[in-house]
């Protein structure tokens, strides 16, 4: 009698798994959140680090030509570039452009966790910054310096 008892137990627990995957989901959830938004901010964050370089060099690329002459032209193309999450305080820019012959340079700073769209972490994660320097190109002959 006893033995058929025990046997019965082990039974009606082998076969209780009703709740089992449920239970693991719960477990696994989490886990597998943080590795679904961590992947979407690291992606945010390059996209706005790709979308500096490409400004950045644009700006510059127009600066060494002397397409755009002065520094509130270049502020202002490369403010109108900035990806569209980003607010003009976030997005810094410092072009600069010297008298006569010399190196133009183009510098874009930008906060990393605002570079995402997801700020679910309230951690600073440094900022990214790229600097685009060009030598400024001379014009035609006989025609001076822009």
């Amino acid at each position: 009698m006893i033995l058929r008892c025990m046997m019965v137990n082990a039974r009606t627990v082998v076969a209780r798994r009703d709740g089992l995957a449920a239970a693991e989901f719960a477990l696994m959830l989490p886990m597998l959140l943080i590795m679904i938004f961590g992947t979407m901010q690291m992606s945010l964050m390059m996209y706005s680090y790709n979308t500096m370089v490409s400004v950045a060099r644009d700006t510059a690329r127009s600066m060494a030509v002397c397409t755009v002459t002065d520094s509130t032209t270049a502020y202002q193309n490369a403010q109108q570039s900035r990806p569209p999450w980003l607010t003009e305080n976030d997005w810094h820019v410092t072009p600069t452009i010297p008298i006569g012959q010399g190196d133009v340079s183009m510098t874009i700073t930008v906060d990393a966790a605002k570079a995402g769209v997801l700020n679910y972490l309230p951690i600073h994660f440094g900022d990214l910054t790229t600097t685009v320097v060009m030598r400024k190109e001379p014009l035609a002959f006989g025609a001076g310096s822009c």
